[in-house]
């Protein structure tokens, strides 16, 4: 899995304009990718300060934003 693709794909993404995980994974992967694949590396580069999460109130359907 390619943290690149990842970044690349969220490039002009923002805080106002994020993506779905499944739009991030399908984009990177193709159409039978699910958000099981992508996840682990989503968080990962959440961890070091690469991207951001946005979340409902209940933890649901995060969408992702690059920071920079």
């Amino acid at each position: 899995m390619s943290e690149d693709q990842i970044l690349e794909y969220l490039k002009g993404t923002s805080k106002e304009n994020p993506k779905h995980t499944l739009e991030i994974s399908k984009a990177v992967f193709g159409n039978g990718a699910t958000k099981r694949i992508i996840n682990p590396t989503l968080y990962k580069l959440q961890k070091k300060g690469q991207i951001e999460k946005i979340a409902n109130e209940n933890g649901g359907n995060p969408r992702w934003y690059i920071i920079e």
